[in-house]
């Protein structure tokens, strides 16, 4: 929907040089899709880029979740033409994120087989649905159903993508998310340290710097400090909520904090270095 996405990517390989730069969408605008990728992969040739497409169910049902008569068959016809796109490219992966919920939980085989047979991505990921749904039936999640669906999903996609480094390492941490994920489902409380406002924050589209997605503590405003980022990150508010994040023991299932506290946490190391070893032997 953005049509300067292309440019902030753009931004963002000049002056930060990220290794890896990953974009999830619905994948309703195919045109516009397809124009921003072509123009990051030719703008920012030493990226691995990943466009990844939100897929919550087959026709009928993902259609109903995204309130759009259209959005599944907009969704397929997105992936088709990224992947002939791929065809050009070797540092371009297309996946797919499912978002597991109480509407679609019982389903889930369903989907990974038809996603499978019909899509066979570079990747395919699950992802628990959190924050402030306007239903909140859909949150009343069945545990051991998510543990069963992780388990069977581990079993019929490729542990991940292969063509950039440190993708099998990756693809570990991934499955080491999933079983921290599940722990806090089950037990419903704390599993890790968390680094959110430590190694990680969110940059909102209107500049806001929170500590937390979930939280949404607010450090403060790109523009109150001239964009430079730094200046913002070593500020007393900063420290502040990070100092309680690691305090107050705070948990959650957002796999995007779990990614960051395992791979920085030595005390994972040991179950990372089997997750890698039980991938390499696949």
């Amino acid at each position: 929907m953005r049509k300067d996405l292309g440019k902030i990517v753009k931004i963002f390989y000049k002056n930060s040089k990220p290794k890896i730069v990953s974009i999830v969408t619905n994948g309703y605008f195919t045109k516009n899709c397809l124009k921003v990728v072509k123009d990051i992969l030719f703008s920012c040739k030493f990226i691995s880029l990943i466009v990844e497409l939100s897929i919550d169910g087959l026709e009928g049902e993902h259609n109903s979740i995204r309130l759009s008569n259209n959005s599944f068959k907009k969704a397929l016809s997105t992936f088709k033409a990224l992947k002939k796109l791929k065809l050009k490219y070797r540092n371009f992966n297309i996946g797919v994120i499912t978002t597991f919920s109480s509407i679609n939980q019982y389903k889930m085989k369903e989907i990974m087989l038809f996603i499978k047979k019909n899509l066979n991505p570079d990747s395919f990921t699950i992802s628990l649905i959190r924050g402030d749904s306007k239903n909140k039936v859909i949150k009343n999640i069945d545990i051991e159903q998510y543990r069963k669906v992780v388990t069977l999903k581990n079993k019929i996609f490729k542990s991940g993508y292969n063509n950039f480094s440190l993708s099998s390492l990756k693809a570990a941490n991934d499955s080491l998310i999933e079983d921290i994920v599940y722990k806090v489902l089950k037990y419903r409380k704390f599993q890790t340290p968390c680094y959110a406002a430590s190694l990680n924050s969110i940059i909102s589209p209107s500049g806001d710097v929170l500590g937390c997605e979930i939280l949404n503590n607010k450090i403060g405003n790109m523009r109150d400090f001239d964009y430079d980022f730094r200046k913002l990150w070593f500020t007393k508010e900063r420290a502040d909520i990070s100092s309680n994040i690691i305090k107050n023991k705070c948990f959650c299932t957002h796999e995007c904090n779990i990614s960051v506290n395992t791979m920085f946490n030595v005390r994972h190391y040991p179950k990372l270095a089997l997750k890698l070893a039980e991938g390499v032997m696949k």
